[in-house]
């Protein structure tokens, strides 16, 4: 092993390049409910039942997800509401996010990272980390696996998350070194998106197809299986870290019939479930723990900015205006969604409320419409197939339909909508779900997600071409370098304000993640802001 073994990426900072077939898989739309980051929801155990023994080794956790497993495993590709989660389970990273609270730990660093300089942070591998074939994780693997997120051959979709980084380099054989074009407050956080992967089974193009379907990691669990309905994984004898085993094999089966999800919960076949229907919540609570955490999962409008006469913020924000976000709420997600006032959700420790929140103001609506020059407007509102965004639909049709705009809605699945509807020349908006937040909480990162991306703000809300764009993009970059705390919130402020205020992609409101699990069955099991269910240091009991 060199120890000069470094990579140093190409002009990290113009690296923005999302993957294009993104909207077919979970991060993007429909698929996701990957929900934020930062909690402030409740656990309901007024009607649990009492929790059950003492929990030990050993024996299987089955569990349902909410969504089909979809694209690889690879972690530099992977997005979809399975997928990643998966991931957590098979791999490591330097630094990785606890579940429970979103928090960075060292996972196969030995300790968390030293800062050395204001640019530079050093990591030393965990003693004993081994791969699961067997194979000792090097200094190596880690520069490869930086390397590989940061290439834009790789079109990873983590890419503009990083590009804090100048060169990320093996020192020796248990040290890797970062060095960074600035000083950056969220360093330890946003390493946590890469996963390191063996080099050597992942080098070549052909090797690479085959770890896609079979990747191997330094994790605690090892996958056994995997179909679009059902991921099977078991413990990983050879595993030193934190995060434990405790459970011999895990069973995920994906459906998105919620009464599947809540029959396999209170009939015993699931210990844990995801994404309780809202009508379902009362019920459940009375077989199971259930708890509700305010997430960042948004539920949002995209408009083709550079179509006339979207073209025209006034016209964006009439539509806005027009909008009854108390009753959406009530009907689209029974009251587990708060309307919004900012881009982050009011859990996140960054959110500050914009300087423009929309309340239903019709009078507003349509005087904004008249100084535009609308007299009239027809359009088609596509929309994803997501229970809670259909459900949006016809109110928001109704609304609109009250200041003299017709709609008519075309609802399809993810994958339809952002690889066919979307790019076509007669687009013009979109009603869509979507949640970054499985990444991590913070402010940068979530803002990066749609409003960095030439994939979000180029290809889709073609809003790349308005000088507004620059101006945020800018605001943002000067945000993510600032180092002193008062300063940089206030940078975000005026970000949060002038994404408010342009709204090419707004959300409308953030949906609350309800998990359900039982506590006769496992121990130590903790919602997880994220959405995903987490089994790490989890026991049957």
């Amino acid at each position: 092993m060199s120890n000069t073994e470094k990579f140093i990426p190409t002009n990290p900072l113009a690296r923005r390049s999302f993957l294009k077939a993104l909207g077919a898989v979970g991060v993007v739309g429909a698929g996701s409910s990957l929900l934020a980051a930062c909690g402030g929801g409740s656990s309901d155990s007024d009607s649990k039942p009492a929790a059950g023994g003492e929990g030990k080794e050993g024996g299987e956790i089955p569990a349902f997800y909410a969504f089909s497993l979809s694209g690889s495993f690879d972690p530099a590709q992977a997005s979809s509401a399975v997928g990643v989660p998966a991931i957590w389970h098979i791999m490591e990273g330097i630094t990785d996010l606890s579940a429970a609270d979103r928090k960075p730990y060292a996972a196969l660093a030995k300790e968390m990272p030293k800062q050395v300089d204001d640019t530079t942070w050093e990591a030393e591998l965990r003693d004993g980390a081994v791969f699961q074939d067997g194979n000792p994780v090097t200094t190596e693997d880690v520069v490869w696996s930086f390397k590989r997120v940061l290439d834009p051959e790789t079109k990873s979709l983590l890419a503009p998350f990083l590009a804090f980084l100048k060169e990320v380099e093996a020192v020796d054989d248990k040290k890797v070194r970062f060095t960074l074009h600035y000083p950056y407050a969220d360093f330890l956080e946003l390493i946590t998106v890469v996963k390191v992967v063996p080099k050597a089974l992942t080098d070549t193009a052909d090797k690479l197809e085959e770890f896609k379907a079979k990747p191997i990691g330094s994790g605690p669990y090892k996958l056994v299986s995997a179909e679009s309905a059902l991921v099977v994984m078991e413990k990983f004898d050879g595993y030193n870290g934190s995060q434990k085993a405790y459970a011999d094999k895990l069973t995920w089966n994906c459906s998105t019939e919620g009464s599947a999800r809540v029959s396999a919960l209170q009939s015993g076949s699931a210990d844990a479930i995801q994404n309780v229907p809202f009508l379902n919540v009362d019920t459940v609570k009375s077989t199971a723990t259930v708890a509700d955490e305010q997430g960042f999962n948004l539920a949002f409008l995209m408009f083709n900015c550079s179509a006339k006469p979207f073209d025209d913020v006034r016209v964006r924000q009439a539509l806005f205006y027009a909008l009854d976000m108390e009753q959406i709420v009530k009907v689209a997600a029974n009251g587990f969604a708060t309307p919004a006032t900012c881009y982050l959700d009011d859990a996140n420790p960054s959110y500050q409320k914009a300087s423009t929140v929309y309340s239903h103001d019709p009078d507003k609506a349509k005087s904004l419409l008249k100084e535009a020059g609308v007299d009239s407007l027809d359009f088609e509102l596509v929309t994803t197939d997501v229970a809670f965004v259909k459900a949006a639909g016809p109110i928001i049709q109704s609304n609109w339909k009250e200041i003299g705009v017709n709609v008519t809605l075309n609802t399809l699945a993810s994958a339809a909508v952002y690889q066919n509807e979307v790019p076509s020349d007669k687009f013009r908006a979109l009603l869509a779900s979507g949640d970054p937040s499985i990444y991590g909480s913070s402010a940068d990162l979530l803002l990066r997600w749609y409003y960095a991306s030439d994939t979000w703000m180029g290809d889709r809300a073609r809003f790349a071409q308005d000088p507004e764009f620059n101006i945020i993009k800018g605001k943002l970059d000067e945000a993510s370098q600032e180092q002193d705390d008062s300063k940089r919130e206030a940078l975000y402020k005026e970000v949060f304000d002038a994404v408010a205020q342009q709204v090419p992609l707004y959300p409308l409101f953030h949906v609350k993640n309800i998990t359900a699990w039982n506590e006769k069955q496992i121990e130590g099991f903790k919602p997880s802001p994220s959405n995903a269910l987490v089994f790490l240091n989890v026991k049957k009991v």
